[in-house]
């Protein structure tokens, strides 16, 4: 990486956030267990409930703080689970036509029971809304988030994922 966004050394621009029907632990920091036996941000959740209709089920880690990532080229992080489970990766952008005015811009990542290192150009990063502006504005980015929901693991699944180095390169 070219820039360092968060090693999970003591400290972190990450914060848990989970839905109503879901829960998270909120302690997000494991001092020793990253991928150099240091710092690593940690996810551990229970995605909604089996009886859960929610469709907006979600667990995440997220920083929302604006930032300028021109000139970059993508983002890189170490990553491993308890389990596989599929991550998703969003880089969310400033999009005044939405409601909201925040685009999400999504590529997904597999965790393993081992460490692995990802790299995801911002080429891979895909937006769903039918009101996209077409390009993801990296000199406006409004948040970093790395989000399960129920498209990526079954309602009713409780794991937890490390993350750990997340940089842009």
């Amino acid at each position: 990486p070219v820039q360092i966004l968060d090693s999970f050394e003591g400290q972190t621009i990450f914060q848990a956030g989970f839905d109503a029907s879901s829960w998270m632990n909120e302690d997000i920091l494991a001092p020793t267990e990253g991928a150099d036996g240091h710092g690593a941000g940690r996810m551990e959740f229970r995605l909604g409930t089996q009886d859960s209709r929610q469709s907006d089920s979600s667990c995440e880690l997220a920083n929302r703080e604006q930032r300028d990532l021109t000139g970059r080229h993508g983002l890189v992080f170490s990553i491993k689970g308890d389990a596989e489970y599929r991550v998703w990766v969003q880089v969310r952008d400033d999009n005044p036509v939405l409601t909201e005015s925040v685009e999400s811009w999504s590529a997904s990542a597999r965790t393993s029971e081992g460490w692995r290192r990802v790299a995801i150009p911002f080429t891979a990063f895909r937006s769903t809304n039918p009101a996209t502006a077409g390009t993801l504005d990296l000199d406006q980015v409004r948040a970093l988030v790395f989000l399960v929901d129920r498209c990526a693991v079954k309602i009713g699944t409780s794991g937890t994922i490390w993350i750990d180095d997340v940089g842009a390169y």
